[in-house]
């Protein structure tokens, strides 16, 4: 349900921006994403900023850092994503815009196991509960459209934006580089599963709102 809201609420700010009129281009501006804070897989804080380089291009950096908080699947995660992009306003008010993106995620999480030791014959005396650190990297691109809204004269605006993505994810466990082990997914995600030392090729729609605050 949860979702659903979100997803309508992006919807209705998309259709008002394309009706809104404005001089929105900026040298240089801060942003920040709210929405990122109820993400229900990795909570973060997730702040930016953006340099105009051209008279309709602009070059911007955001960095998400990962609380460190219990996550729908009941594990504590933490860690961070640095995303470089590249905009491209289409017009000279700088409201619409595409928006090109690469990430690098890295995050952290704790698992245990339960492993054989002392083996004879092939079989283990006894079974131990170990615990472990899963660390992932995740690497891919974004491509976005979205439109910039003037909210307070020239100072405040609001960036909607949606977009498609492709990413590649590798798991290792800390203690145990080598290792291949499954690892555990989220309730919501269950039925697809990942192993540790396995590449894994996925496609993504980003989609969010940042508010911006203009400096100069």
């Amino acid at each position: 349900m949860k979702k659903i809201l979100l997803t309508a609420l992006l919807i209705c700010i998309c259709i008002v921006a394309f009706n809104q009129k404005g001089k929105n281009i900026k040298k240089k501006s801060l942003r920040l994403s709210p929405l990122s804070l109820i993400d229900v897989y990795h909570p973060s804080v997730t702040f930016g900023a953006e340099l105009m380089t051209a008279k309709k291009q602009a070059l911007g950096i955001d960095i998400s850092l990962l609380i460190n908080t219990l996550a729908a699947d009941n594990v504590y995660r933490t860690g961070f994503i640095i995303k470089p992009t590249y905009k491209f306003f289409l017009d000279n008010r700088g409201e619409d815009f595409i928006e090109l993106d690469c990430f690098w995620k890295k995050n952290y999480w704790g698992e245990s196991r339960w492993v054989g030791r002392e083996y004879q014959n092939g079989i283990p005396s006894y079974y131990q509960n170990e615990d472990y650190t899963v660390v992932k990297n995740a690497w891919g691109f974004n491509i976005k459209i979205g439109s910039r809204i003037e909210l307070l004269d020239g100072w405040l605006f609001v960036e909607p934006y949606i977009g498609l993505g492709a990413r590649v994810t590798n798991h290792k466990v800390k203690e145990h580089p080598d290792e291949i082990i499954e690892v555990k997914k989220p309730f919501f995600i269950s039925s697809q599963k990942a192993f540790t030392n396995v590449d894994a090729w996925a496609l993504s729609i980003p989609m969010g709102v940042r508010i911006v605050f203009a400096i100069k």
